[in-house]
C-alpha cells in the first residue's frame, strides 16, 4: 500500500525562461527608444521648417500689404529668426524673435528681404535645414514664391 504524498509539485517558472522573457522585453524596449527618437528628430525638424516657412511667408504679406511703405524679411540667426522692417537686417527698424530648434543647422543665405509692394526678393535658391537624421529644402524664387 502507498501512502499519499504530502509535498506539492513545485510550480513556477525556470531560470532560463525567466532570462528569456527578459531579454525579449529588453529588445522590445531598445527598438521603441531608438524609433521613439528617431520619431522626434523628424517632427522637430519638421516644426523648424514650418517655423521658417510661416516667418518668410509674414514677412512677404507684410510686403505685399506695403505694412509702413518698407520691405520686410527674415534674418536667420544662430538662436532666433528674426522678421525685420527694412530693406535689410542692419538697418531694419521693427524686429520680432521666433526662437529656434539650436539643434537644427541652416544652410543658404542668412538674410531674405522681400520689396515693399510686390514682394520680390534679394534671393534665388534654397535654404535647407538639417539635423542628424534628415534634410528639409525650402526653395525661394527671385518673386518670392516659396515652395517646401
Amino acid at each position: 500500500m502507498k501512502l499519499p504524498s504530502t509535498s506539492t509539485p513545485e510550480q513556477g517558472f525556470t531560470l532560463i525562461e525567466m532570462l528569456l522573457v527578459i531579454g525579449l522585453f529588453s529588445l522590445i524596449a531598445g527598438l521603441g527608444v531608438f524609433f521613439g527618437v528617431d520619431y522626434y528628430q523628424r517632427s522637430a525638424l519638421a516644426a523648424e521648417r514650418d517655423l521658417l516657412v510661416s516667418a518668410l511667408q509674414n514677412a512677404r504679406a507684410q510686403s505685399l500689404s506695403n505694412l509702413n511703405g518698407a520691405a520686410h524679411g527674415v534674418y536667420l540667426a544662430n538662436n532666433s529668426l528674426i522678421i525685420f522692417e527694412g530693406q535689410n537686417y542692419a538697418s531694419a527698424t521693427d524686429i520680432e524673435a521666433l526662437p529656434n530648434n539650436p539643434g537644427i543647422t541652416h544652410t543658404g543665405p542668412s538674410e531674405i528681404t522681400f520689396d515693399a509692394l510686390n514682394a520680390k526678393t534679394n534671393f534665388d535658391g534654397q535654404i535647407t535645414l538639417s539635423n542628424t537624421v534628415k534634410n528639409l529644402v525650402i526653395n525661394v524664387n527671385h518673386e518670392g514664391g516659396l515652395e517646401w
